[in-house]
């Protein structure tokens, strides 16, 4: 159990705290067929198969765990469509539900929680 510090409970209670949460978080999702959504590292990997590029450099990124910049290079591999459609494919199209961690950081009642 965390022991939270009670100016902390204090803001949170205020509504004056900001919560911030890793994009790991959605990986509690899952959708109908029980699937979950891939990590940002899962994501690339299987993103290199639609590159025509050599994928060299992408993967010492990723392995690295420079994902925004494996992102990024990927993205201007791609083109901005097939980017977008990749995104759509991996993450709205599997209609991933919200998971009970969803529920209880709705519950917290935080004006503002970013990822």
């Amino acid at each position: 159990m965390i022991s939270w510090p009670t100016d902390i409970i204090s803001d949170m209670a205020r509504r004056r705290a900001v919560i911030f949460l890793g994009s790991g978080i959605s990986k509690h999702s899952a959708n109908a067929e029980g699937n979950n959504p891939k990590s940002w590292e899962e994501m690339l990997y299987s993103a290199l198969g639609q590159l025509s590029c050599s994928t060299k450099i992408v993967k010492k990124l990723i392995k690295r765990c420079d994902y925004l910049t494996a992102c990024e290079i990927i993205k201007n591999e791609l083109g901005a469509d097939d980017f977008n459609s990749l995104l759509i494919g991996e993450y709205l199209n599997p209609k991933f539900l919200h998971a009970t961690i969803h529920e209880e950081i709705f519950r917290l009642d935080s004006r503002i929680v970013a990822t």
